[in-house]
């Protein structure tokens, strides 16, 4: 690679490490790569033009070669544990690592890694792997495994007990027990985590086509109800059955849509994962006298602020389909309206979706869906259209140009020339300074009528 060549020609060492060396060992296809160094991130950022720096606890550099972007990375070492006279200490009451940006070799570095299978090197210049966590045996024997101690270890980063779920359901492996009886224990953790990096996480669980495993690992060692507090508070008193099925079909649903290559929408799976309590809140609240829907909504969404970050702008997104499902539901009002809206697509695909789960009959999708697909006839149709009167436009375009610019050429002349027709009364004077200026090789002679000649003359005037 050019960037591990790079370094190696400004003098430092440097390997691949991570999922790319893991994904060859398993005869996949990479889905990026990372280099590791000695060079500190300004040193790696001199060698590099096109370059940034990025990250407060863990400073890496992002290397942008053409249209990829390369993390490089130096190699770690143990963070400090005690306060000195002048620096923090770099690691919480609780355990948890505040900041990493501690530099040591590259055995240093491996054991600070969080899974042996992600703990290889591997050195594109002679093809050596580097293992000094016994990853290579891992990944022959199936085993994602965490690196020392698993509760210090979680306790330095909660988000290593996602990791380990979700390395475990994509790689179709085994956890190792020792790695694996903490997680249950520690799973209220994961809430001391950054919102945006559980948000970061969460599409990494779900958008990789098992999702149905990743689910099922999480409920079964406590991590889904921290990922989303409406599930064990008093919207929903617990993950029971109902509830299981409901979140089965959906990741079902998600998996068929990442084989097929369709598109995902993180907005729409927290507003189908957030529909069960939404809708359960809303049963016991009409019980009541008064109610509001939209309020109910808030506070569901409220709640899974608690633990995850949502945006004005995603909140309102949520709101949106889960009140389309209502007029859906009664089917009033124009469709072609309500299909111009932003979120009609979503909040109809958790209409299908409610229908599966026989929460409603199907024959209130049929109308909707019939509707969806001559909407897509007519936009494809439009499209059709809209290419081929493109394509004559520009054939157009191209057949007069010569002309255009013969046209601007006359301005050109026709300015120049003012001067002289302002001082001409006489229309046969006119005509012959309008024929020696008018003359284009493209169009001939532009005017020989006297008439023409003296709106010329006007025009000019004017």
């Amino acid at each position: 690679m050019a960037v591990v060549q790079s370094l190696k020609s400004s003098g430092y060492s440097c390997e691949l490490v991570g999922g790319c060396v893991r994904d060859l060992l398993l005869s996949k296809t990479p889905k990026d790569f990372d280099v590791c160094t000695n060079a500190l991130p300004d040193q790696i950022k001199k060698v590099f033009r096109r370059s940034n720096v990025i990250g407060r606890r863990f400073r890496l550099v992002l290397v942008r070669m053409g249209r990829e972007t390369i993390q490089v990375s130096t190699y770690r070492t143990q963070p400090r544990l005690r306060k000195s006279r002048h620096r923090k200490s770099a690691v919480s009451k609780k355990g948890k690592v505040l900041k990493d940006n501690y530099y040591g070799n590259i055995e240093q570095d491996a054991k600070r890694r969080d899974l042996t299978i992600n703990a290889l090197y591997l050195d594109p210049s002679d093809m050596r792997i580097a293992d000094y966590t016994n990853g290579y045996r891992d990944i022959q024997n199936g085993i994602v495994r965490v690196i020392g101690n698993a509760k210090h270890r979680y306790r330095e980063d909660p988000v290593r007990m996602l990791r380990t779920v979700r390395f475990a359901a994509e790689l179709d492996f085994r956890i190792d027990s020792r790695s694996l009886q903490p997680i249950s224990k520690m799973a209220e953790l994961i809430t001391d985590v950054s919102h945006m990096r559980l948000v970061d996480e969460i599409s990494k669980l779900f958008f990789h086509g098992n999702a149905q495993s990743v689910f099922l690992l999480l409920r079964e060692n406590g991590l889904f109800a921290p990922l989303f507090p409406a599930y064990a508070d008093g919207y929903c008193d617990q993950i029971d059955d109902e509830s299981v099925t409901w979140l089965d079909l959906l990741f079902q649903e998600t998996d068929s849509r990442v084989r097929s290559g369709q598109p995902l929408s993180l907005i729409y799976t927290m507003a189908a994962i957030l529909w069960f309590p939404y809708k359960r809140l809303t049963a016991q609240k009409m019980k009541r006298k008064f109610w509001d829907s939209a309020s109910i909504a808030q506070n569901v969404l409220l709640r899974q602020k608690q633990s995850t970050f949502l945006s004005k702008e995603q909140t309102y997104r949520v709101q949106e389909i889960w009140r389309l499902q209502y007029v859906l539901e009664q089917q009033s009002g124009d469709a072609a309206s309500i299909s111009r809206q932003a979120n009609f697509r979503a909040a109809l695909r958790l209409l299908e979706l409610r229908s599966r789960f026989s929460e409603i009959p199907p024959e209130v999708c049929k109308p909707w869906i019939r509707f969806r697909k001559q909407q897509k006839r007519k936009y494809y149709r439009y499209k059709r259209k809209s290419r081929k009167r493109k394509f004559q436009s520009w054939t157009d375009r191209r057949k007069f140009q010569p002309m255009l610019a013969s046209a601007a050429i006359l301005m050109i002349q026709f300015v120049s020339c003012r001067n002289q027709l302002n001082c001409c009364t006489n229309p046969s004077t006119a005509s012959s300074a309008l024929s020696r200026f008018f003359i284009v090789p493209s169009l001939g002679v532009f005017t020989t009528n006297h008439s023409l000649s003296m709106q010329c003359v006007e025009f000019v005037r004017r």
